[in-house]
């Protein structure tokens, strides 16, 4: 055949092409693989075939649409990893919703926890106020005494300079024979309505005239019968024996009550001899 092209027709007869070239410039040829009818005998022209080998494509326009099985395979993998992004969204957006109810929940903590330091502010405010200080302290330095009271943020604290600088002394002497044994010898007299004695400290010295000789002294709110003991102390021998004390926190007689002191002694004479100071001071 002379032609350099095979020029085909009909439709129910199979023609056999060993090999076929397109024009070098010239891309209006059209192959049909398959039954023209489309009835799908063969292969029609929009089911796919099958190619084996290698198939080299050159001077064909680009953008070329290419489908097949396993492209379909990697797009049903692209709408499975679609959806497991969306999946992951949600439990991301359910993550962030917790995270905002512990915000939420924290801020209410922190709201509960600045409410009770504040009302335990205030206690202690009350407290710290309500003290009694109608008990004076002595012998401290003029600063005063710091009160603290509470842990933490939660002091308060209370100066007390109001101690008393003015104390008021009385002697006690029972020094001589016949001055022992005594009952219910008023020191100090009873204050009147609305007063009453607090003693701050003392001193006493008791010695006897024998070293058998003994006695017994105590120091009274009122008298001796039904009365409270303030200060008590024994001795015996020839040796004075020496006892004081000083009290921060004033011991108080009742209300316009006399400090009485009682004594008794033995096998001789007992000897008595110091001072008690204290203060008359309001009730």
């Amino acid at each position: 055949m002379a032609d350099t092209s095979v020029n085909v027709s009909g439709s129910d007869q199979v023609y056999s092409i060993d090999a076929f070239t397109v024009p070098s410039g010239d891309y209006r040829q059209v192959v049909v693989i398959g039954d023209s009818d489309s009835s799908g005998t063969y292969g029609d022209s929009t089911s796919p075939f099958a190619v084996s080998g290698s198939v080299s494509v050159s001077n064909f326009p680009p953008l070329q649409n290419v489908s097949g099985t396993s492209l379909d395979n990697i797009h049903t993998k692209l709408g499975e990893i679609d959806t497991a992004i969306d999946t992951i969204d949600g439990v991301l957006d359910n993550i962030l919703t917790k995270n905002t109810e512990i915000d939420t929940a924290i801020d209410t903590i922190d709201g509960v926890v600045d409410s009770i330091k504040t009302n335990s502010d205030s206690a202690v405010a009350n407290t710290a106020s309500k003290l009694d200080l109608s008990r004076k302290v002595v012998n401290l330095d003029p600063a005063g005494l710091e009160v603290q009271t509470g842990s933490g943020g939660l002091e308060a604290s209370v100066t007390i300079t109001d101690y008393p600088t003015d104390l008021i002394s009385v002697l006690v002497d029972l020094d001589a024979n016949g001055d022992n044994p005594t009952a219910d010898e008023e020191l100090i007299a009873a204050p009147g309505a609305g007063n009453k004695i607090v003693i701050y400290g003392y001193q006493l010295m008791v010695w006897g005239t024998a070293a058998s000789a003994y006695g017994n002294w105590v120091v009274t709110n009122g008298a001796i019968s039904g009365a409270k003991y303030l200060i008590a102390g024994r001795s015996q021998g020839l040796y004075p024996s020496n006892t004081s004390n000083s009290l921060p926190i004033g011991l108080a007689c009742d209300e316009n009550t006399a400090l009485n002191i009682t004594t008794t002694e033995g096998s001789g004479n007992t000897y008595i001899y110091g001072t008690v100071h204290y203060r008359i001071e309001s009730t």
